[in-house]
């Protein structure tokens, strides 16, 4: 349900990811909970690394639409929650393994980005907390 950097392979994967896992299964009971919990008015889900953005991709084909684990951002995830959208980021725990830590933030700044252009189409799809603030993604340092 939780992978920890390094331990995805393709057991793992086929674990999680299969239609009939009771992995998969109760990972999605605990989504779509989520989406329950929030009276179907989700409108981020943020996925870190691989495992999390193959668990969304595969939420979302559950539920009827289409979604590339690579390109979460284009994520037909509307029969899930309306105004959902999703984008995938790289895990920072790569770093520490060797990982390119460029490839790593450029993945955070791209995610940020999307989200900026997202919220500039409609000001209604992600509001800012009561008392919160939005910056723009070159103000954040990663």
């Amino acid at each position: 349900m939780y992978p920890i950097f390094g331990q995805y392979g393709t057991k793992e994967r086929l674990l999680g990811q299969h239609p009939k896992s009771p992995i998969r299964r109760h990972r999605e009971e605990l989504f779509d909970y989520a989406v329950q919990r929030n009276h179907n008015e989700l409108h981020l889900a943020i996925a870190v690394g691989a495992a999390a953005k193959e668990s969304l991709a595969a939420w979302v084909e559950s539920h009827g639409g289409q979604a590339d684990p690579d390109r979460l951002h284009l994520a037909d995830s509307s029969k899930i929650s309306p105004g959902l959208k999703m984008v995938g980021v790289l895990h920072p725990g790569g770093a520490s393994k060797g990982g390119a830590v460029t490839k790593i933030k450029a993945s955070f700044v791209a995610a940020i980005e999307q989200v900026e252009q997202w919220s500039a189409a409609d000001t209604t799809w992600l509001p800012v907390d009561p008392g919160g603030t939005r910056h723009p993604a070159g103000q954040y340092s990663y």
